[in-house]
């Protein structure tokens, strides 16, 4: 009995251990190992965003070249962080919030793209605001109001998403016909007994 009593204390408690796993920081060469092929991928998709906008970007290496001002693609801005938060914050939502299981494996698959967004828009923004604002204002974004911008921006797409799939998928409560028949049965008799009433004062 003790043991299943502890077995199924652990595995309520597992979901939140896996959760306070996400938030244990990566060893740095395991961090910059996985840096390394996202960091092409954060720039070329950054100034794909950019050159979309008319902005005068140019993509040399791991650097993005805006006008006079050169920003340089480094680990940190590599997504890598951005993607690991905004997962911790998808499997929150999967693990408290009751939904149907392939609209949470859809959400899981989310996670890659939404980080992928929201590290390109932290980017844009911060290259935007070098060029046209200063590089001390482009500074103090990065490192004051990046990191909640991204997350508020991952939460309104994760949102969105899920807005469009309850959209798209509406559902329908199924009744047996012995359901229709009764609740048919008990509409009617109550109308039925006040007509024979009736009639009887007639």
């Amino acid at each position: 009995m003790r043991i299943n009593a502890v077995w199924r204390i652990f595995a309520w408690a597992v979901p939140f251990l896996v959760f306070l796993l996400l938030a244990v920081p990566l060893p740095s060469s395991v961090e910059r190992a996985l840096s390394l092929p996202l960091q092409p991928i954060a720039a070329e998709f950054s100034c794909g965003i950019l050159q979309m906008i008319g902005e005068p970007a140019l993509v040399v290496g791991n650097t993005i070249v805006v006008g006079d001002h050169s920003l340089e693609v480094e680990s940190a801005c590599s997504g890598l962080r951005v993607f690991v938060g905004i997962a911790a914050l998808a499997y929150a939502y999967v693990v408290l919030v009751r939904r149907c299981w392939w609209e949470k494996c859809l959400l899981v698959i989310a996670v890659v793209p939404v980080a992928l967004i929201s590290n390109a828009v932290r980017i844009v923004v911060t290259a935007y605001i070098y060029r046209h604002f200063s590089e001390e204002a482009g500074k103090k974004f990065t490192h004051d109001a990046a990191g909640w911008v991204v997350i508020v921006l991952a939460a309104t797409l994760f949102g969105m998403l899920l807005g469009y799939l309850k959209w798209l998928v509406r559902e329908y409560k199924v009744v047996s016909v012995g359901d229709l028949i009764r609740h048919d049965a008990t509409n009617r008799t109550p109308t039925g007994i006040k007509r024979s009433q009736g009639n009887q004062d007639v």
